[in-house]
């Protein structure tokens, strides 16, 4: 009976996995559109807008000040091809009160920045040279958003032919012993 249970338990935990891990990235990972950032000029709210244009997501990153003027403007775009992803989004990367604004694409690293307002100061990081506790959060939605939806949906058909292997080796064992008489 376990055999039979053993594909279906697997792949209810690997869904479970994905719905945690989702979980646990909703708590670490906000929205960046209308977060404040405060900097010695005064407090800058952050605005995103994002376009796609089929296998890629522009977005534009504003921060406005209190007029309404733009104070600092940058483009990012998310390529989706080939097992890509990404996002920008709102985390908290030290130990400061206020969050930071996260660029991350998992097919242009090098392109990915954090834009911090440290010490009322506004600067832009490169990734590379972000916190050990940002790349192990990227990593994670990594895992949960691409590679472990496209394991699950691999995995179906390969459970769907489990299956049916194993009904075809069940109906021929029926099938043998029916042939064979029954000695008394």
């Amino acid at each position: 009976m376990i055999v039979l249970l053993g594909p279906i338990c697997i792949y209810l935990c690997m869904v479970a996995s994905c719905g945690i891990n989702k979980a646990r990235l909703q708590q670490q990972i906000a929205t960046a559109d209308g977060i404040v950032l405060q900097t010695a000029s005064g407090a800058l709210t952050v605005k995103v807008s994002e376009d796609q244009e089929g296998e890629e997501t522009h977005y534009s990153i504003q921060l406005v000040d209190g007029d309404g003027e733009t104070r600092y403007e940058r483009p990012f775009t998310v390529v989706h091809d080939m097992f890509g992803g990404g996002f920008v989004a709102a985390i908290d990367m030290d130990a400061d009160a206020g969050r930071e604004i996260l660029a991350w694409s998992a097919h242009d690293k090098k392109h990915a920045f954090i834009i911090d307002a440290d010490a009322g100061e506004l600067r832009t990081l490169p990734y590379e040279r972000s916190t050990p506790v940002v790349k192990a959060l990227t990593a994670l939605w990594y895992r949960t958003h691409v590679e472990l939806p496209m394991t699950l949906t691999l995995l179906i058909p390969l459970v769907a032919i489990y299956y049916l292997v194993a009904g075809l080796i069940v109906v021929s064992n029926r099938r043998r012993r029916k042939r064979v008489p029954a000695e008394t």
